[in-house]
């Protein structure tokens, strides 16, 4: 993982959601509509969502973990790869990518500061 990333998911009948950070707990927003819930929750309004900015936690291994009201329900291992500083700015690049993601056709990326990350340009 590298820039600014979004963890989310769904979990039935929760208070509150908490996604543990590398051993920091940080509340996660939760209650948004998913429709694709309905059938096993008997609701939608299950999603949770947490915008994290994967630099905060330093370049190497990170173990993440989602809490529905203090019960773990999902666990997971992200390594992280920085740029040396937790946002970088000022910053502006547009690069092409020959033979990707085929043999023959290129690929423009730009960088995007808000993300931390490139984009690909239509």
């Amino acid at each position: 993982q590298s820039g600014v990333g979004v963890i989310s998911g769904w979990a039935c009948e929760a208070e509150e959601i908490v996604i543990e950070l590398a051993g920091t707990p940080v509340l996660a927003a939760y209650g948004t509509p998913r429709g694709d819930t309905q059938g096993e929750c008997g609701d939608s309004n299950n999603g949770f969502v947490l915008l994290v900015n994967w630099n905060n936690l330093g370049p190497g291994e990170h173990e993440i973990r989602a809490l529905a009201d203090g019960v773990e329900f999902a666990r997971t291992t992200v390594r992280v790869t920085t740029l040396g500083v937790e946002f970088l700015e000022g910053m502006r690049r547009t690069v092409v990518v020959p033979d990707f993601p085929h043999p023959g056709e290129t690929t423009t990326l730009r960088w995007e500061e808000a993300l931390q990350n490139f984009v690909i340009i239509p």
